[in-house]
Order: C-alpha cells, then structure tokens, then sequence
C-alpha cells in the first residue's frame, strides 16, 4: 500500500475544491485505487504529462476536475486538484 504525501499546493486546491461543493468521496475512492495500487478505470481518463510536467499523471475525477500525482515505489505525491483553469 502506498502512502498519501500531499503538497501544501495541493491542500489549498483540496479547500477550494471542498468550497465549490465538490463531492469529496469521489476524490478518496480514487485515492484509495492509487493506493491499493488498483487498475484505474477508463472513465478517469489517466494519462502521463509531458514538458516540465514529465513523470506526473493526471486524471479526470469528474468532468472539469482534474487530479495531479507523482509515484514512486511507496509513495503517492499529490500535487493538484481542480479544473483546467486552476492548473
């Protein structure tokens, strides 16, 4: 199982996010996928980034909200939350 390691960034996007009334839990189901290290389901969309962004994935909780995450071994790094033009 791998471990949660967020980013301060990412915890300000988690508190933008909570206060545009986002349904939180589809966020936490996700991240328990990650970390139980499940297959992701299509309908995420998960995908690599490229550019300065190299090595980071990105998914589609919903449409317009976005989740940003680096792995290694035993670690998960959150490192964004939010829609297109937060990122």
């Amino acid at each position: 199982m791998k471990i949660l390691k967020p980013t301060s960034q990412f915890k300000k996007d988690l508190k933008c996010t909570e206060r545009r009334g986002l349904d939180l839990s589809v966020l936490y189901n996700f991240l328990k996928l990650l970390c139980n290290e499940q297959i992701i389901p299509p309908e995420y969309k998960a995908h690599f980034l490229h550019g300065n962004m190299e090595g980071y994935r990105e998914c589609h909780l919903k449409p317009g909200w976005l989740l940003i995450w680096k792995e290694d071994k035993n670690n998960l790094y959150l490192t964004r939350t939010g829609s297109h033009s937060d990122l």
